[in-house]
């Protein structure tokens, strides 16, 4: 069934952003799994929130393919943590799908341009990534100051509202060919 598919299609998609997430965070430095998940949503500026559950599952698949390592880490109450760090592996495995993702990045804005009707100067090519994924994959927020996140987040809004603007458009031209198909009938 079709509606199958697209479960795992999005299943697919979503846990490959999220161990790209995962992964860019580790970069920085190890990590707990809450400490994981607290930066993703700290650099994504509270937009995303990963569960646990799903955090777990993530940091559980990419152990087993050698790209992060586990450390046991005692606590004041003689309990144990497990703490996070990239291998050698994961550490190329990042490189490699950040540039991928940046090729990607490319092709997606012609896309989303010519679909969206838009001008080639309304969308500049050095915004592309900061609207389909959150900056954190290029580490922009990491550094930012409260001004340069209100300025992101404005440029988001101002992608959005345009967005809609045409999204309006277009559904008026449906409307009225609508419209006049049934003053034909």
């Amino acid at each position: 069934m079709p509606d199958d598919q697209v479960k795992r299609f999005e299943k697919a998609m979503k846990k490959g952003f999220m161990s790209l997430l995962a992964l860019t965070v580790l970069e920085k430095k190890p990590r707990h799994g809450y400490g994981i998940m607290k930066d993703i949503k700290d650099l994504t500026l509270g937009l995303w929130e990963p569960p646990a559950s799903t955090m777990y599952t993530i940091l559980d698949d990419l152990s087993e393919n050698d790209l992060i390592h586990i450390i046991e880490e005692k606590v004041k109450d003689k309990r144990t943590r497990k703490v996070y760090g990239l291998t050698p592996k994961g550490e190329e495995t990042l490189k490699e799908l950040i540039k991928k993702q940046r090729e990607m990045m490319k092709g997606m804005r012609s896309i989303i341009v010519s679909t969206l009707g838009m001008d080639e100067q309304d969308f500049p090519a050095e915004d592309i990534e900061q609207f389909i994924n959150p900056p954190i994959m290029l580490g922009k927020l990491e550094a930012a100051s409260e001004e340069e996140k209100r300025e992101l987040l404005e440029k988001r809004k101002q992608f959005l509202k345009m967005r809609i603007k045409r999204f309006k458009s277009m559904l008026q031209n449906i409307e009225k060919k609508l419209e006049n198909l049934q003053k034909n009938e």
